[in-house]
């Protein structure tokens, strides 16, 4: 039984390709071989104009996802050492209660109310609301920015997508942030207080929890 497709084509594509073919014959018979060579010339130039600005198209969205990426890891690298160090102040807090130190974090009270306005979970807070306000807004507004995120809708904010990147440090004359270079050659950001040993101090405690007003040997714990 014969096949109803000839090769990968079906009877209809086939006679469509064949009027296709016809049309190309007549035309070349009708056409001095100067005009067909000066048509295949004009369609090879077509083709490598089309192919150069395929290039520069993929060019010019690799360069913005690359200045993207970027920003990212520039506003919020900052951000990952900060909560590394709020970890490792967790990790302190939790060591010093499973001691059996509890006084050490939570002063004396003589009632419920005071012993959970003191819990130690409001130390951790104040670290996470110190941590927060340490972001500074103009850290993170160009990353928003540059990822069309919280752009004016007018589009009278979208010339910075077609800024060049700007690979310096942006906190190279801050006194407060330290500047590191880890083994892969990456950059990161770190406060004073996050390079030297994180500690709470006597003043920074009571700055925190205030002045106990019970003696000390009137709380048991709970």
């Amino acid at each position: 039984m014969a096949s109803s497709r000839i090769g990968n084509a079906s009877p209809s594509e086939f006679r469509l390709l064949l009027m296709k073919l016809t049309e190309i014959q007549k035309k070349l018979d009708t056409t001095d071989q100067l005009s067909v060579i000066a048509h295949l010339r004009q369609g090879n130039d077509s083709l490598h104009i089309v192919e150069r600005n395929q290039t520069n198209i993929s060019d010019a969205i690799l360069n913005k996802l690359q200045s993207i990426q970027m920003w990212l890891e520039t506003g919020f690298k900052a951000l990952k050492q900060k909560i590394a160090a709020l970890q490792r102040k967790v990790v302190d807090c939790s060591a010093i209660t499973e001691g059996g130190a509890v006084r050490m974090l939570m002063p004396p009270c003589s009632s419920k109310k005071r012993q959970i306005g003191h819990h130690p979970d409001l130390l951790i807070c104040q670290w996470i609301l110190e941590s927060w306000n340490a972001i500074f807004p103009d850290t993170t507004k160009p990353s928003f920015l540059t990822c069309c995120i919280t752009n004016a809708l007018d589009g009278t904010e979208d010339d910075i997508l077609w800024e060049e990147m700007d690979e310096s440090d942006p906190f190279a004359d801050d006194d407060g942030v330290e500047s590191i270079i880890d083994e892969e050659g990456e950059l990161f950001y770190a406060g004073k207080d996050e390079v030297a040993i994180l500690e709470v101090s006597e003043k920074e405690y009571r700055d925190i929890f205030g002045e106990s007003d019970v003696e000390e040997s009137g709380f048991d714990g709970f």
